[in-house]
């Protein structure tokens, strides 16, 4: 899970409090609505606990509605390249597992770029 939100990339006095509940908050912008319920996130929440989030709805929208999942990630700009890997190579109980690492690591990716303009730091 720590590959999920790099610590090195922060800028420097960045929290991972701090980047988690950014990086919910533009999940929920992206996604169109309040998956993740902000006042609900744990004031000991980690990565493991932003990807089981996102793990469920990715699970859920894999088994029941795979046209809304294809939305999600191309709204999130998850690559569509790395898309079809996974869904051609990895085993099927295991794709939404891997769609969902993909969809929080494009988001933190997103977070972390914006902390760094603001921080004045180099990307």
């Amino acid at each position: 899970m720590e590959d999920l939100i790099p610590l090195h990339q922060f800028p420097e006095g960045t929290s991972q409090a701090h980047v988690l509940v950014q990086t919910a908050a533009q999940l929920n912008k992206d996604l169109g609505g309040e998956w993740i319920r902000m006042e609900q996130i744990p004031t000991d929440a980690d990565a493991a606990w932003l990807f089981n989030e996102v793990q469920s709805l990715v699970n859920e929208l894999f088994t029941s509605d795979r046209s809304k999942l294809s939305q999600l990630l191309y709204r999130v700009d998850v690559s569509e390249h790395e898309v079809k890997r996974v869904m051609e190579t990895e085993e099927m109980e295991h794709v939404g597992d891997q769609l969902a690492a993909m969809l929080v690591k494009r988001e933190v990716q997103k977070v972390l770029f914006r902390l760094k303009i603001k921080a004045g730091t180099d990307l």
